[in-house]
């Protein structure tokens, strides 16, 4: 379906984006518990950029990004990820996709019965072939990437939410993708933390030159890290927005776009 788009420069940019695709998704039709989602979704992501999908409830971000990263298979349409169709791939060559990306999700999704360290070597262990040595070596320096220098032997209970979605994304990094899926990084944070978590992604999108697809629907997060988001559009099940989120929040004609990003009542657009 047709959609508004604004701002076709990504504005406040962290890092000098490039217009090089590194996600191409085309005419995605996808479904939850048998009802359709999305019909027909076509976007693309460039190499770089930290690109955000929004939106109000149910209208499938998240839904969306287990489709991104291969977890649900859509009723139709294709993901290409860096030039390689992951839609269709086999199991071996799904493994190799995957390798080109982290994911942080919405809970951490720490191993609660191995210490920080043991949850990132567990992906080396998947992954690599480097020694014990070694993989102990890079998991104390993905854990100070992200500030938690020192921290290797604690288990998830003993640390903080902030500090357990800091170590989720430790793990993320492990392998050095150069993409990086965020599923709402700021929920069940206090603000001070959700902060802290937004400063450190666009400290990693500036360092590491990481594209970062991030869904939530935290408006502060959205101004303060996103350079070009797509809003969802839950009754038309496309896009019902493009572009920069200041643009969309101060001169988006359409009232529906205008109410989300300053946070005023939703004006429903069901037919």
């Amino acid at each position: 379906m047709p959609f508004l788009r604004l701002c076709s420069k990504p504005c406040d940019a962290h890092i000098a984006v490039t217009r090089e695709t590194i996600i191409s998704v085309r005419n995605l039709t996808t479904s939850n518990e048998g009802r359709i989602l999305h019909e027909h979704l076509s976007f693309d992501v460039y190499r770089g950029e930290v690109f955000m999908v929004v939106g109000a409830s149910g209208c499938g971000k998240s839904t969306l990004l287990r489709h991104l990263i291969g977890l649900q298979t859509p009723l139709a349409g294709s993901v290409i990820i860096d030039g390689e169709e992951l839609t269709n791939a086999t199991p071996d060559a799904q493994a190799r996709i995957a390798r080109k990306y982290g994911v942080l999700f919405q809970s951490g999704a720490l191993l609660g019965s191995l210490t920080l360290a043991e949850n990132i070597e567990m992906v080396l262990d998947e992954y690599t072939t480097l020694t014990p040595a070694d993989k102990q070596l890079l998991a104390r320096i993905k854990l100070s990437l992200v500030g938690l220098d020192g921290f290797e032997n604690y288990l998830p209970s003993e640390i903080s939410g902030g500090m357990k979605k800091r170590a989720g994304l430790a793990r993320a990094l492990a392998l050095d993708p150069p993409l990086l899926f965020f599923d709402e990084p700021g929920a069940g944070l206090d603000p001070i933390s959700s902060a802290a978590l937004d400063r450190l992604i666009v400290q990693l999108n500036t360092s590491l030159g990481a594209t970062m697809v991030i869904v939530t629907h935290e408006l502060a997060s959205i101004f303060a890290v996103g350079q070009r988001v797509i809003m969802l559009d839950h009754a038309g099940r496309g896009i019902l927005a493009e572009g920069c989120p200041t643009a969309l929040r101060d001169t988006s004609p359409h009232p529906v776009v205008r109410a989300f990003f300053n946070r005023e009542r939703i004006v429903s657009t069901s037919r």
